[in-house]
């Protein structure tokens, strides 16, 4: 019967070192090569959804613009912290100064509710307008979950 013994303990121990060095060293470059193919065929990917779309510079950019408009319009102004069910006030940390007259939209996944500011309260007191990072409560038309987004219409 024959025992396999690894080549490792027959060899010195300056040798045992510079065989472990090469194996990392394959390995290190089978890695770098792995990811330089990944790199390779994403960037085919891009190429052929382009040349597929056929889309233009001019259209390209045109459509970043509207994005860039959009996004604007749906700045967040504040985030709802609470509801009171029976008085239908929300409770709402700013993000950015609001005042009573604006149009908002509170933004929960499918629900959107656009209405017009009425009131606005900071600790029971009546207030037109209230500054960033202020705890505002506000009466709403309907009833809203916390963690809505209120957004400018």
């Amino acid at each position: 019967m024959r025992i396999l013994i690894p080549p490792l303990f027959f060899m010195s121990p300056k040798a045992r070192s510079k065989s472990k060095k090469k194996t990392k060293a394959k390995k290190a470059k089978k890695v770098r090569k792995a990811r330089k193919t990944k790199v390779k065929v994403k960037a085919k990917k891009v190429k052929k959804v382009k040349a597929k779309k056929g889309k233009t510079k001019a259209k390209a950019s045109a459509r970043i613009v509207a994005a860039k408009v959009k996004a604007a319009k749906e700045k967040a102004l504040g985030r709802v912290v609470h509801f009171y069910d029976r008085i239908s006030v929300a409770i709402i940390k700013l993000q950015s100064p609001l005042k009573v007259g604006d149009r908002i939209c509170l933004k929960r996944g499918d629900l959107e509710i656009l209405q017009q500011i009425e009131s606005l309260q900071i600790n029971h007191q009546s207030v037109g307008q209230a500054k960033k990072g202020a705890v505002v409560g506000m009466k709403v038309d309907a009833p809203v979950k916390e963690g809505a987004v209120v957004l400018a219409a």
